[in-house]
C-alpha cells in the first residue's frame, strides 16, 4: 500500500470510515462534494471539487480549488506537499494520508521520508521569482510571459502533471496581475499532451485570443491569457 488516504472523521459516499483509499490508480485524486469526485463526501460546507491531489514523481501534493482552504495538522493551507501520516481537514472531516515504501533489506514497510514542506514550498516560490531558465537539449514544454507584469519570466512544466496558474502565491504559476483571479487556470499533461481549462474565473481564460469553456489542447506557439498576462506555450520533445 504505497499511497493512500483514510477517513478518520465525517462521512463519505462509498467509504466507510477506516477504510483505505488507494491513490496509485489516478495522476490526479479529487475530493469534493460531487458524485463525479474520486472520494465523494456529504457536507455541506464542503464544494463539489474541494480539492486535487496529484502525484508528481513519488511524491503527493494537495490543492485547494474551494477558495476557502484546508487544514493540514491544524494548520490553514491553500497547498501543501503530504507527509506521512498528514491529517487533512475540510468541513466535519478529517482524512489521514500515508504513504510506504518497501525496505528492499526487509518485507516490512517503512513510511515515506520527506523533505520539510516549509523548504519545498520556499524553493518552489523561488524557482518562480524569473531566473533564467537552463538551457537544455532534451524535452521542453514550458511558459513564457510575453504580455503583463512577469514578461520575461518562463515557467517549466515539463513532467507535472498539474500546474495551477493565478495570482495567489500557493498556485505552481504564479503572476503579479490584479485582473487575475487566485485560482485561475489549470494545464494538465497526459503522455506529453498538455491542456488548458478555465477554473471559474472572474474575467475568464483566452487560448490564441478566444475565450474557452472547456479544456483546450495545446500546440507549442499557442498563447493563454489571463487576466491582463499573455504566456506563450512552448513545447519541444
Amino acid at each position: 500500500m504505497p499511497a493512500q488516504l483514510v477517513i478518520i472523521e465525517g462521512q463519505s459516499e462509498g467509504q466507510s470510515r477506516g477504510q483505505p483509499i488507494s491513490l496509485e490508480d489516478r495522476v490526479i485524486f479529487e475530493v469534493g462534494r460531487s458524485d463525479d469526485a474520486d472520494l465523494t463526501l456529504d457536507d455541506p460546507d464542503i464544494v463539489p471539487v474541494h480539492l486535487k491531489i496529484y502525484k508528481e514523481k513519488k511524491e503527493f501534493h494537495i490543492f485547494d480549488l474551494s477558495g476557502r482552504g484546508f487544514l493540514v495538522n491544524g494548520r490553514r493551507r491553500l497547498k501543501h506537499h503530504l507527509n506521512h501520516e498528514d491529517i487533512i481537514a475540510i468541513g466535519s472531516h478529517a482524512i489521514r494520508f500515508e504513504q510506504y515504501i518497501t525496505n528492499e533489506s526487509s518485507p516490512e514497510l517503512d513510511y515515506v521520508k520527506t523533505v520539510p514542506d516549509v523548504d519545498r514550498e520556499e524553493l518552489a516560490f523561488m524557482s518562480q521569482a524569473g531566473a533564467p531558465a537552463e538551457e537544455s537539449a532534451g524535452p521542453k514544454a514550458e511558459l513564457k510571459a510575453i504580455k503583463g507584469n512577469d514578461t520575461g519570466k518562463t515557467f517549466n512544466i515539463l513532467d507535472r502533471p498539474m500546474s495551477v496558474m493565478g495570482r495567489g502565491i500557493a498556485t505552481d504559476i504564479t503572476v503579479w496581475d490584479i485582473r487575475c483571479s487566485r485560482v485561475h487556470a489549470r494545464i494538465d499533461s497526459v503522455e506529453n499532451a498538455y491542456t488548458v481549462s478555465d477554473m471559474n474565473s472572474s474575467n475568464g481564460t483566452y487560448v490564441n485570443g478566444r475565450k474557452i469553456e472547456n479544456s483546450v489542447s495545446l500546440k507549442s506557439g499557442d498563447t493563454i491569457k489571463i487576466g491582463s498576462t499573455t504566456l506563450q506555450f512552448n513545447q519541444s520533445v
